[in-house]
């Protein structure tokens, strides 16, 4: 029997827009992140164009999915989740906590990585779409994976697939937390 999510999202698109949800997001106790990418083969023209952060809000997942391409203002990420010890949940953080530095200068930090923890686990299947389907009971579609993350606006698939990423990465964290496992992951210097 597949599980379904229930998560409210927020699609995040201006500053003031952004300037409230930061607020929301420094609040919660942990935050789950996820990137979208553009031209990930190509290092020089490569982008980030969305960010999406999972977390609790009076108990309930709630996702705010971050127009990166919006030309807004990242710095007021720094507090939450480079200086923060709140703890940040990223699946495959050597994908996404790198890019996140080297485009945004931002240098997340403490790191529970899922994918580092179910391979200490000794699974074998480590994808985010596997461990999901493992642990949670939910089959992730990934079809918009490599979609065209740079147009706009986004369609209500693309908005769905990345808010889903995040609740199902912060809801595999909160698993592996129960069973014990360790994920803890540092970003090379």
């Amino acid at each position: 029997m597949t599980r379904t999510i229930t998560h409210t999202v927020e699609y995040i698109g201006d500053q003031i827009s952004l300037d409230a949800m930061i607020k929301r997001i420094n609040a919660a106790p942990v935050l789950a992140l996820d990137i979208e990418t553009v031209n990930w083969w190509d290092r020089d023209a490569e982008r980030i164009a969305l960010l999406q952060i999972g977390f609790r809000e009076q108990g309930r997942a709630q996702v705010a999915v971050i127009d990166a391409l919006a030309g807004l203002d990242f710095s007021v990420f720094r507090e939450s989740l480079e200086l923060s010890l709140k703890i940040k949940a990223i699946h495959n953080a050597s994908y996404d906590a790198i890019r996140l530095a080297r485009h945004f200068n931002i240098f997340t930090s403490p790191i529970y990585d899922t994918m580092v923890a179910a391979r200490r686990g000794g699974e074998k299947k480590c994808s985010l779409q596997a461990q999901v389907a493992a642990h949670l009971g939910i089959q992730l579609d990934k079809t918009e994976q490599r979609g065209d993350w740079s147009r706009r606006p986004l369609s209500a698939k693309q908005l769905d697939y990345a808010a889903l990423d995040a609740t199902c990465t912060l809801m595999l964290y909160e698993r592996q937390i129960e069973r014990g496992m360790r994920g803890d992951y540092e970003l090379p210097l």
